[in-house]
């Protein structure tokens, strides 16, 4: 009796929320959840569990309204729950499914073939961003691990979550999931959620489904939620397996929610959430763009510069380097084992890398680990305070005699990756007087002696309050402490 099921609209009752979309999934054991969507309100979600007699369905459910605006939700993110309740229907299997027990009338659904791919906690594994409604509505990342340990890294406020998801039918395509929740943050602290959850692959990046009941420490029944995560690419330092060497830093969160430079104006930087170098002849090229994916895969675009010198200064492409372009990426990712692409531009031949993991992605990260003075390749040298600001001395041409400040930001304190933002201003008049702004991702490698700060980013923003076009520049930094 088991299935994903799709709502089928009734377009002769164009006022009932069933002709506004919707889904369930039953399990083979017969735990299930339905939901619909309101115009104006929100989610009706029904969670409960049913047992089939021929083509007739009978159990008990939870329902409750999930909306951000709709009075009732007290706490804001949880409607009031009710039940249990009687639940009645017929299914067809693997065919047709009617729900006769919701007050605003008969639901008819019909089987969605997703249900029959195989369910494997491999398959989760990774890191999905989405709405924790246990956080409020605050963007963050779940951890699910290939054992289907359930954390949450980096957490935006005091509320934690711990648990695990668990397979139901490895032949189907549902899987069990509990967790806690702990925090003073927490819409319900202190609680035990317990439901079901799915892995929609027909969208683009993934998305994981996932429909709660929240219970007290009595275990009683508090509130309700679904939800849906969508997959991230894994995150990691890389280190090239290919020849001539390279590195490449994927970030899965993107930019901090908290972080709004004061000097970029107009700055298209969310979706920045990779830097790749590599090595190819007597030239560095640079990749820097933002990919996405489901557990496992990447996809996405990037720009592409080259410089013979890793200048932190974006003077432009070096004599014999590819000119600047733009172009595609498709590959995967092995969490903390191994990464493989191909990239492809209009202007160059279709290539393809290998990446193996580096280790020191998994140092936790400090500012005050940074603190101290360092020598950029291109000669000029930067001092970084332990707050992570920094000032970069004796800038090189074509940028000699600006000003340049920078800040240093922690993105996961589990994890060796940082995003900069640096600022050249206040240039004297010359190929550099209007200055500019680059945003970009460092890791530290304490690995080598002495230290290196390996990394870069993209310079295609303007400071704010000066004149002249800046045309877009991937920097690379690379930088050993002094």
């Amino acid at each position: 009796m088991g299935g994903y099921w799709d709502f089928v609209p009734d377009p002769s009752n164009p006022s009932a929320y069933a002709a506004h979309g919707g889904s369930a999934l039953i399990t083979e054991n017969g735990d299930f959840y339905y939901l619909a969507d309101i115009p104006a309100e929100g989610v009706v979600l029904h969670i409960g569990q049913l047992a089939a007699s021929g083509s007739s369905l009978t159990g008990s459910q939870y329902q409750a309204l999930v909306s951000l605006s709709h009075s009732a939700c007290t706490p804001t993110f949880f409607c009031g729950i009710s039940g249990p309740e009687p639940f009645s229907g017929a299914i067809q299997q693997r065919s047709t499914l009617t729900v006769a027990s919701d007050p605003s009338g008969t639901l008819n659904f019909t089987y969605d073939s997703l249900y029959n791919q195989p369910s494997s906690l491999s398959l989760l594994a990774g890191e999905w961003q989405g709405t924790m409604s246990e956080r409020g509505n605050s963007p963050g990342l779940l951890a699910i691990s290939s054992s289907g340990a359930l954390t949450q890294p980096n957490p935006l406020t005091d509320c934690t979550l711990q648990g695990e998801f668990s397979i139901i039918n490895p032949m189907y395509n549902a899987y069990a999931v509990t967790y806690d929740a702990s925090g003073t943050d927490c819409a319900l602290p202190g609680s035990h959620a317990q439901g079901l959850a799915m892995l929609d692959t027909t969208q683009s990046p993934v998305q994981l489904n996932i429909a709660v009941i929240y219970y007290d420490s009595s275990g009683n029944p508090q509130g309700m939620m679904f939800y849906s995560e969508t997959a991230e690419v894994q995150a990691g330092v890389w280190t090239a397996s290919t020849s001539g060497g390279g590195t490449a830093l994927l970030l899965a969160s993107g930019i901090p929610v908290d972080w709004n430079p004061p000097a970029i104006e107009n700055a298209n930087i969310q979706g920045l959430n990779f830097y790749l170098q590599m090595s190819a002849s007597n030239c560095s090229e640079l990749y820097i763009g933002g990919l996405s994916g489901g557990p496992g895969t990447m996809a996405g675009s990037y720009s592409i510069a080259a410089d013979t010198t890793f200048n932190s200064n974006p003077a432009g492409p070096a004599s014999g380097c590819a000119p600047n372009d733009a172009g595609s990426l498709m590959g995967s990712v092995v969490p903390e084992n191994t990464l493989s692409a191909v990239l492809s531009s209009p202007s160059s031949s279709q290539q393809s890398v290998s990446f193996v993991f580096d280790p020191i992605y998994n140092v936790t990260s400090s500012l005050a680990s940074l603190a101290g003075s360092w020598a950029n390749i291109d000669g000029s040298s930067i001092v970084i305070q332990s707050d992570g600001t920094f000032i970069e001395t004796n800038p090189v041409a074509p940028y000699s005699g600006c000003s340049v400040n920078g800040q240093l930001y922690i993105l996961d304190p589990d994890h060796n990756l940082y995003m900069y933002e640096m600022v050249w201003s206040s240039c004297p008049s010359g190929p550099g007087q209007n200055g500019l702004t680059v945003v970009g991702l460092l890791t530290l490698d304490n690995s080598a002696t002495p230290n290196q700060l390996i990394g870069g980013g993209e310079s295609s923003i303007q400071i704010t309050g000066q004149s002249g076009s800046i045309e877009a520049q991937n920097v690379s930094f690379l930088a050993t402490r002094q």
